[in-house]
């Protein structure tokens, strides 16, 4: 970027040895706009040590790029301009304000944005004059719709991955897989056969620490086995289960 700088007339106490009043330099290109000045005076300084106290005082602004070709990063003036007290641009349009959609980002400031009401916090890397990246809080993510996320339990045990559902910049749900359910505790809970799905009984689920341990029958029904015996009076039943169905035969007492 170039930057000019001038010695003020109005500056009557300054002295010139070598009539060299005004200096176009290149400055470099990781400069910041805000210490554009102080590197400019501080490259004039080394370049005309015999005038270091005069180009310390003196006052400059932003030159388009393209408006002189310097080959030797410098290009000195004899010349006496009345310069402002200040001189401010855009080192890339060679002065002016910048319009009112644009802005100057540096690498690594800090930009806060609302999100959904919640102000949210992006560092933009910028390398080579573009801006290469924007990066969020180690606690906050970006996700988008249709996107999977692991599920865990209370325990942090894995259960899944959820399919999010993004709408107005918000998740709206995380849906599990068609073959995983949650259930609450104390849920009432289908008894199903080996197979087909006509419920034999109804049970309540028992949940704890995010897991569920089982399902409690009511008191009025139970459970038997196959082979499963039954002591009656006079004698003995013995149960038969196949398909789910129960059958007895009785053997009386000898």
């Amino acid at each position: 970027m170039l930057y000019m700088l001038a010695l003020s007339q109005s500056a009557g106490a300054v002295q010139v040895v070598n009539d060299r009043r005004a200096v176009v330099l290149k400055l470099p290109d990781e400069t910041a706009p805000e210490d554009a000045l102080g590197v400019a005076r501080g490259l004039a300084a080394a370049a005309d040590p015999i005038n270091a106290p005069a180009w310390a005082g003196a006052l400059g602004g932003f030159m388009s790029n393209d408006s002189l070709d310097l080959l030797d990063g410098i290009l000195w003036l004899n010349v006496n301009p009345e310069t402002p007290a200040t001189l401010e641009g855009d080192p890339d349009e060679g002065g002016g304000d910048l319009p009112a959609t644009s802005a100057i980002v540096a690498d690594g400031q800090a930009i806060t944005t609302d999100v959904n009401g919640t102000e949210r916090t992006l560092t933009p890397t910028v390398a080579d004059n573009a801006i290469t990246g924007l990066e969020t809080a180690a606690t906050v993510a970006v996700v988008e719709n249709a996107g999977t996320v692991p599920v865990q339990n209370s325990a942090g045990a894995a259960i899944g991955n959820g399919t999010l559902a993004v709408s107005g910049r918000a998740v709206t749900s995380a849906r599990l897989p068609a073959t995983i359910a949650g259930v609450a505790n104390s849920a009432a809970v289908p008894v199903l056969p080996a197979s087909g799905s006509t419920s034999l009984a109804s049970a309540t689920a028992a949940v704890a620490s995010g897991a569920l341990s089982g399902v409690r029958l009511p008191a009025t029904a139970g459970v038997v086995i196959d082979g499963q015996t039954l002591a009656v009076t006079g004698g003995t039943v013995t149960l038969t289960v196949a398909a789910n169905a129960v059958t007895a035969e009785f053997t009386p007492e000898e």
